[in-house]
């Protein structure tokens, strides 16, 4: 697939004899998260499927849909993140794909030709052509399982609810994230083009003068224009108004739409053990500047999830203050339960809400923590992280995907290591084959979630524990049983 700018994207010409589809390197525009570069280029949209050596066209297999994360504004479905040898050897299809992000993925104006979700909408018709086209790879189009990390995660959900999206797939995994998390989307700034376009050298009051010279501008200007203007944060997904001809993806609240939802096909939705644990992004200029931000987010991030009035936010901010930081100081004594206050509203706390949703809306929910730590955690080897125990946000990729030998070199994989990419990889594909996570072995018994909350921790062992965080769920419950009403989304 191609694109042009922000509008609908464009089918790939038609074309004759052998097409060449061996390079992945494709990027949409982003801003890189190690060195901080602006790279890639409009045409991006590239879908890469893998395929098992000697497949039998006669026989179709399982076909898994990856979607990737990096917060609707960066990252890629490249294969030295997401290479495909782990789960192909398993006998399903892996199919992964590129989507817009930042401004080209997300501005939206509150108009037919930019109405937003562009991103999603690449993603759609991404699914469109697996459905149309999986067939002649030895894909089963009637056995989809679409699963993502972070993003990826809350755009998995986004198709869960969208109509446009139904029987275009039929599992779902959901990693590290959910449309009711408070990153996951944003209110529309139809003032965006206009920002843009003064920040960049044309001061107008006319939106659609400001898209014309957007147009003309070279998209890693536009992206650093983004990032230095603040705009970055309102590109994200967004409720849409309904269009004649234009397919809507969010056209409600998702907290409306859950409320709604009647739904069948099997879901797993799961987090990592230390989600927010501290990495390189959190003292990128001192413990003080950390502390100051961190003491901030308390406030801004209730602010930004829920529509309250002062006296409200006051109230809310106060009890949940008290409830991770007692003493009120804020210091190195109280990094553990800022981040726990970090991972459980950003995070775990809606994974739990979602799943609370899909129990009452029929459908069969399996529910997991990523518990261990070893050589292939992704994001400790990304962010160079020191910590022995437990995973922190994204570290469960390395065990699924096969990744090159610049993030981890073949030497760094031990037999531990290896017994945990065939569990992880056996339990994702036999979910994908029969419904099931239970690995093909029954080393142990994978329930789903009836009237308690039971959790698979996935780690050097394996069991099945009940009521995990039990007191800071019940404490966000509490606070949602009386402001949920509240919720922007």
């Amino acid at each position: 697939m191609i694109l042009l700018s922000l509008q609908e994207t464009l089918e790939v010409p038609p074309f004759e004899g052998v097409y060449s589809a061996k390079d992945d390197t494709a990027l949409c525009p982003q801003q890189d998260d190690i060195n901080y570069k602006i790279i890639g280029t409009l045409d991006c949209l590239r879908i890469n499927v893998y395929v098992p050596e000697g497949t039998n066209p006669d026989s179709l297999l399982p076909v898994m849909v990856f979607i990737h994360g990096g917060d609707f504004r960066r990252w890629n479905s490249n294969r030295d993140t997401y290479g495909p040898d782990f789960l192909v050897t398993k006998g399903v299809i892996l199919v992964t794909f590129n989507y817009r992000l930042g401004a080209y993925g997300f501005m939206s104006i509150h108009r037919s030709d930019i109405p937003g979700n562009a991103g999603l909408r690449d993603q759609w018709k991404a699914l469109l052509w697996v459905r149309e086209n999986i067939v002649a790879f030895g894909g089963d189009n009637d056995d989809v399982t679409l699963f993502g990390e972070d993003a990826g995660a809350a755009s998995v959900e986004v198709h869960i609810l969208s109509k446009n999206s139904k029987g275009l797939f039929h599992k779902a995994i959901l990693q590290s994230g959910s449309v009711l998390c408070d990153w996951a989307m944003a209110e529309r700034d139809t003032q965006a083009p206009m920002k843009l376009a003064k920040y960049l050298g044309l001061d107008t009051d006319n939106v659609d003068d400001a898209l014309n010279y957007l147009y003309t501008i070279d998209p890693k200007l536009v992206i650093t224009a983004s990032i230095d203007t603040g705009l970055i944060e309102s590109f994200k997904p967004t409720v849409e108004k309904e269009f004649f001809r234009v397919q809507s993806m969010i056209k409600d609240k998702p907290s409306e739409l859950l409320n709604e939802a009647s739904l069948s096909i099997p879901i797993i939705i799961g987090f990592n053990s230390r989600e927010d644990h501290p990495n390189v992004r959190y003292f990128s200029d001192s413990l003080d500047g950390y502390f100051k931000r961190a003491n901030a987010s308390f406030r801004a991030k209730i602010n930004n999830y829920f529509n309250l009035d002062d006296e409200d936010l006051d109230e809310v901010e106060s009890r949940v203050r008290y409830f991770y930081i007692p003493d009120q100081n804020v210091g190195l004594h109280t990094i553990e339960a800022m981040f726990d206050f970090d991972a459980d509203f950003s995070l775990m706390y809606p994974s739990l809400r979602d799943s609370r949703y899909y129990v009452e809306a029929g459908a069969t929910v399996y529910l997991y923590t990523f518990d261990y730590a070893g050589g292939r955690n992704y994001m400790k080897k990304r962010f160079r992280v020191n910590l022995n125990v437990g995973a922190i946000h994204g570290d469960e990729i390395g065990y699924l995907f096969q990744q090159s030998s610049d993030i981890h070199p073949r030497c760094s994989e031990t037999n531990e290591d290896k017994v945990i990419i065939n569990l992880m990889t056996y339990m994702w594909t036999d979910f994908a084959k029969t419904s099931n996570p239970t690995p093909a072995r029954h080393i142990f018994t994978w329930t789903p979630v009836i009237e308690e909350f039971s959790y698979a921790l996935l780690g050097a062992k394996l069991q099945m524990i009940h009521h995990l965080y039990h007191q800071r769920m019940a404490f966000w419950d509490q606070i949602f049983e009386k402001y949920g009403e509240f919720m922007r989304w």
